[in-house]
C-alpha cells in the first residue's frame, strides 16, 4: 500500500456570499472528492473541484448533493455525492452526517480533535462494546475503518476477506505506516465512519409519511372552484367551516376585482390567461407567497404587483390564515387516514427495540430518529410499515450508550454527559455521582432517559413534529451552569434541583399545549405492548402507584383543613370527579361556608392536588390492568400520558422548590 495523494480542494459554490466560513460538511465534501480523485488514477497536480447541484436536482430537505468535477488528461472526469448533516450540534458530542457516496454513510466528527490513532481506535471499541451487548437482540450499525479505507485503491482488497478480518488488517497496516492514517482524517483529526447502505433512515420514512405542506397545495389547487362555491365547499370541508368560506370567498372575488383592474392599467389582459391569476391566487392561499413569477411582464406592473399584494394580504391575513389553519386540519386528518396503520406499526416496533434495551439493561441516552433506522428493503414500497412482523428497527451511534446493571456489581460505567436537547432531559448533563446523591436509584435515572425520549420520537412519529422543541433549548444554559460548577458534588446537585423546575414546567406546558391538539390521533391509535418491555414498565407503574396511594393518605391525615373523620375517609374514597366538583365549588364560593381568603387559597390547592393524584392513581390502575392482559393492548394517547408521568414522578421530587409542581393536564377517560 502506498500513501495516498491528497489534493487541495477548489471552493467554487460551497463557500456561500453570505457566509465565508469554511463547514465541517465541506471539509468531507473534500475528503470524498480527494477520494474520488484516487479512485480515477489524477495525480494533485490534477485540478478537483465541487460544485453544488442545481435547485431543481438538490435532494429534499437538509440534503445538498454536489458534482465532484476533476481534470484528468485533458478530460473532465464527474460523480455526485449526496450530504446531510443529522441531528443539531451538540456539545461535547460528535456532528453526524449522511454522506451517499455509492453506499449510505454516516461520518461523524468529534467534539474534540483526536490526533492519535490509538485513542481513535479505542473509541471505536468502545462504541462497539455496547453494541456487541445488543447485536443478538438489535440492529446495529458501529463504526468501521473498512467501509471507507475499502473504497481506496491503495487500500485495495485482493484477498476478498470478511469486513471484520479486513477491519483488524487495516488497522494492523496502518500501526505500521502511520502516514497512512492520513487516509481517515478530515481537517487534522480522525472521523468516524459507519455504513448505512442496506437500511433506511428512520427519520426519512417519518417524513415521507407526513408531507403536509405538498399536500395543502395540492388540496387547495384541486378544489380552487370551492372558493366560489358554497355547496362545493360544504361537501368537503363541511358545513361547520361557512364563515370561513363566506370570509375567503369575498378574499377571492376581492383579488380577481384588483387583478383585472392592474392588468387593464398596464394594458396586459391579453397577456395573462384567467390560470395565470388562478395560480397567483394559489400562491397566495398557499404560502401566503409574496414572490411571484412575472417573466416577460413591464417593470411597472410587477412594481405595482409588488404593492398590490402587500395590501392585500395585510388586509385579508386573518381571513387566509384561518382558511390555511382549516385546510392543513383537513390535510392532516386525511393524511392520518392514510397512514395511521403505518404509524401503530411504527410505534409497536419502537417499543418492541425499547423494550430490547430493557431486557439488556443498556441506556442509549441519544434516542431519536436520527440514530434510529429501519431493517427492510429499500425498494420494498412504504405500506410494510403497517405490518411490524415484516421489519425491524435499528440504532446507530452508541457515544452516550451506558448499560445500568453490571453483572459483577461493580459502578456503572460514567457515560458521556450530552444529549439532544429534545430528547434529553437535565439527568443527561450530570455525572452518575451527582444523580445517585440527588435521585438515590441511578439505574432508575438512566433508564427513564430512553423513556422521555420514546415519548418524543412516538410524538414525533404521529405528527411529523417536534414534542419538546422550546423546552431542549433550555439545556444548553443548564451545561453552561453546570460546567461552570466543574466538579463540585453539592454545587451540581443543587443545580441540577433548581433547574429541574424550570425544565419541567416548561415540558409539561409544551406536553399538555401541543397534546390538547393532536389528542384525537393519539387516542385512535391502540398499540400492542411487546412482552419484553412490560415487566420494567409494569414495575414502574405499580412503584409510583403505591406512592401516590401514599401520598394521597399522607396528605389527607396530615392538612389541618379537612379535620373530621368521617371527611377525611369520604377524600379518601372519592372519585377524581367527586374531588373535581368540589373544587369547582370552592373556586367560585358554590355550597361552601364563608371562609378567609388565605385559608381558601390552601383547601382549592390541597383540592388541586388531590384530585391530580387521584387521576393519576386512575391512569396507573387501569394501565395496570390493559396491561396484565394475555395480549396487552394500549390507546398511544394513554401509554404517553403513563409514561410521561412516570418520568415527570421520577426526575422532579416536591421537595426541591417551594413552587407549584408541574402538572400534566389528565384525561378521564378511560384507558
Amino acid at each position: 500500500m502506498k500513501d495516498a495523494v491528497y489534493s487541495k480542494l477548489k471552493m467554487k459554490t460551497i463557500i456561500s456570499q453570505k457566509d465565508q466560513r469554511v463547514t465541517l460538511a465541506d471539509f468531507i465534501v473534500q475528503y470524498f472528492l480527494n477520494l474520488y480523485k484516487m479512485q480515477i488514477g489524477a495525480s494533485d497536480l490534477d485540478i478537483g473541484e465541487a460544485v453544488l447541484a442545481e435547485p431543481s436536482t438538490r435532494n429534499y430537505g437538509k440534503d445538498k448533493t454536489y458534482i465532484l468535477n476533476v481534470k484528468h488528461k485533458g478530460k473532465l472526469r464527474s460523480r455526485r455525492m449526496t450530504i446531510g448533516q443529522l441531528g443539531d450540534n451538540i456539545a461535547n458530542k460528535s456532528i453526524c452526517f449522511k454522506v451517499i457516496y455509492d453506499d449510505i454513510l454516516v461520518v461523524k466528527v468529534p467534539p474534540k480533535p483526536v490526533t492519535d490513532f490509538e485513542e481513535y481506535i479505542e473509541n471505536i471499541n468502545t462504541e462497539r462494546g455496547v453494541a456487541k451487548q445488543l447485536s443478538r437482540f438489535v440492529d446495529c450499525v458501529t463504526p468501521s475503518i473498512a467501509v471507507i479505507l475499502k473504497k481506496n485503491p491503495f487500500f485495495h482488497d485482493k484477498e476478498g476477506l470478511p469486513l471484520s478480518e479486513l477491519e483488524n488488517k487495516y488497522i494492523a497496516c496502518l500501526r505500521e505506516k502511520a502516514g497512512l492514517q492520513n487516509n481517515l482524517k478530515i481537517d487534522q483529526t480522525f472521523i468516524i465512519f459507519m455504513s448505512l447502505s442496506k437500511y433506511l433512515f428512520f427519520d426519512q420514512v417519518i417524513s415521507k409519511l407526513h408531507k403536509i405542506k405538498e399536500e395543502m397545495q395540492s388540496e387547495i389547487s384541486s378544489n380552487i372552484s370551492a372558493l366560489w362555491d358554497m355547496e362545493v365547499f360544504e361537501n368537503i370541508y363541511g358545513v361547520d367551516h361557512n364563515a370561513i368560506f363566506s370570509k375567503i370567498n369575498t378574499a377571492c372575488i376581492t383579488f380577481e376585482k384588483m387583478m383585472a383592474s392592474l392588468l387593464k392599467k398596464h394594458d396586459q389582459t391579453a397577456a395573462v390567461p384567467a390560470f395565470k391569476i388562478k395560480e397567483w391566487l394559489i400562491a397566495y392561499l398557499a404560502f401566503e407567497k409574496t414572490e411571484l413569477e412575472t417573466d416577460d411582464m413591464p417593470s411597472g406592473f410587477t412594481d405595482d404587483l409588488n404593492l398590490f399584494q402587500v395590501k392585500f394580504l395585510k388586509k385579508y391575513k386573518t381571513d387566509i390564515r384561518n382558511y390555511r389553519k382549516m385546510i392543513t386540519e383537513h390535510v392532516t386528518n386525511k393524511n392520518f387516514a392514510q397512514h395511521n396503520t403505518k404509524f401503530k406499526g411504527i410505534i409497536e416496533n419502537t417499543l418492541n427495540i425499547m423494550g430490547r434495551l430493557t431486557e439488556r439493561q443498556v441506556a442509549i441516552r441519544d434516542l431519536k430518529p436520527d440514530n434510529m433506522f429501519v431493517v427492510a428493503d429499500p425498494e420494498m414500497p412504504d405500506a410494510f410499515l403497517a405490518s411490524p412482523d415484516k421489519y425491524s428497527l435499528g440504532l446507530i451511534d452508541f457515544e452516550t450508550s451506558v448499560c445500568y446493571k453490571t453483572s459483577d456489581g461493580s459502578q456503572i460505567v460514567q457515560p458521556l454527559l450530552a444529549g439532544t436537547p429534545s430528547y434529553a432531559t437535565p439527568s443527561h448533563l450530570f455525572p452518575n455521582v451527582v444523580l445517585q446523591s440527588v435521585f438515590g436509584d441511578l439505574n432508575q435515572i438512566l433508564y427513564l432517559q430512553d423513556w422521555y425520549a420514546l415519548i418524543g420520537i412516538i410524538y414525533n412519529i404521529v405528527t411529523g413534529d417536534i414534542l419538546f422543541a422550546s423546552t431542549g433549548k433550555l439545556l444548553p444554559e443548564i451545561m453552561m451552569l453546570s460546567q461552570k460548577a466543574g466538579s463540585n458534588e453539592a454545587a451540581l446537585g443543587d443545580i441540577l434541583k433548581k433547574s429541574s423546575w424550570v425544565f419541567w414546567h416548561s415540558a409539561v406546558n409544551e406536553y399538555n399545549r401541543k397534546m390538547r391538539v393532536s389528542a384525537k390521533y393519539f387516542k385512535n391509535l391502540i398499540v400492542e405492548m411487546p412482552a419484553n418491555g412490560n415487566p420494567m414498565l409494569f414495575l414502574k407503574i405499580e412503584q409510583a402507584k403505591t406512592r401516590l396511594a401514599k401520598t394521597v393518605e399522607t396528605n389527607i391525615s396530615s392538612q389541618k383543613i379537612f379535620k373530621n373523620p368521617k371527611t377525611r375517609k369520604e377524600l379518601n374514597k372519592a372519585t377524581p370527579e367527586k374531588i373535581q366538583k368540589l373544587l369547582h365549588n370552592w373556586e367560585n364560593g358554590v355550597n361552601v361556608p364563608e371562609t378567609k381568603p388565605e385559608l381558601k387559597t390552601g383547601i382549592i390547592q390541597f383540592l388541586q392536588d388531590l384530585e391530580r393524584f387521584k387521576s393519576l392513581i386512575r391512569l396507573y390502575t387501569q394501565s395496570i390492568s390493559a396491561l396484565k392482559q394475555k395480549s396487552p393492548k394500549l390507546k398511544v394517547y394513554y401509554l404517553l400520558e403513563t409514561a410521561f408521568n412516570i418520568v415527570l414522578d421520577a426526575s422532579y421530587h416536591d421537595n426541591w422548590s417551594d413552587r407549584i409542581h408541574p402538572r400534566i393536564g389528565l384525561s378521564r377517560t378511560a384507558v
